[in-house]
């Protein structure tokens, strides 16, 4: 609700009558994500309705990318619009990123963006983002709106933004990109990404099978190694096979 009392009480109002927020003993628990109700979102639209085409379409921009750095936002929207969206107080920048001022707007637009206006303003953004050098923290946002746009993209890109979202605990992101570098013809590193998904996420047998299919392609003893390191892994400590654990590690 970001503070505003009006919000709070639809949001608790639309969370209790959707199921999502219940009590049990005595205990309110919000069980599952409860979305926007039908009348939080006629507010907000009211809130919207007064913004022109390109203002509309600068905020639908925000928050598809927000957090999002004011050179790479004016790369894809017209500033005018942006200043518009300003004044009416429904975008804010600070120290050069730029976000919608309320959180429920951007909820709201990403919710009600059209798909075909949502994957162009990705291919968009991520162009943008190639044609001015992505840095290292930069990786999986680009990859993320290459994924989400279904534009072409290296598959040496989405193996390496795989790895960063292994590494931040988003495994169900991490699945989405290995399994795109791996229709991409990522061989055994794509292949090695999709098994790690899989094994975050507690499917281990899963995994075992891409992890497995990677070992068949590696073309080096490093990567050998490294595949048997982490089916090892897997099979002793998830799937209880330790014998076939310590097979893999003899041979390699």
């Amino acid at each position: 609700s970001a503070g505003n009392p009006l919000y709070l009480r639809e949001l608790v109002l639309g969370a209790s009558e959707s199921g999502a927020l219940r009590e049990a003993g005595g205990v309110w628990t919000l069980e599952r994500e409860a979305g926007i109700a039908p009348r939080l979102a006629e507010l907000l639209e009211e809130r919207l309705g007064t913004l022109v085409a390109k203002e509309r379409a600068a905020l639908e921009a925000i928050a598809l990318a927000e957090p999002v750095d004011l050179d790479l936002l004016l790369a894809v929207i017209d500033e005018d619009a942006l200043l518009g969206l300003e004044r009416h107080g429904l975008a804010s920048t600070l120290d050069a990123i730029v976000r919608a001022s309320h959180p429920l707007y951007g909820e709201l637009l990403r919710r009600r963006v059209p798909t075909a206006a949502a994957r162009a303003t990705k291919r968009r953004l991520a162009d943008a983002l190639e044609a001015r050098g992505p840095a290292a923290d930069d990786l999986l946002r680009l990859a993320g709106w290459r994924l989400d746009a279904g534009s072409p993209a290296d598959p040496e890109l989405f193996v390496a933004s795989s790895e960063r979202a292994v590494a931040g605990f988003d495994f169900e992101l991490a699945e989405r990109l290995a399994a795109a570098a791996v229709k991409g013809g990522g061989g055994q590193a794509a292949r090695r990404q999709l098994g790690a998904a899989l094994v975050g996420q507690g499917e281990f047998a899963a995994g075992e099978e891409q992890l497995a299919l990677a070992a068949g392609e590696a073309g080096d003893d490093v990567r050998r190694v490294g595949i048997a390191v982490d089916r090892a892994e897997n099979l002793y400590w998830r799937l209880a096979e330790a014998e076939r654990a310590v097979e893999l590690l003899r041979e390699a």
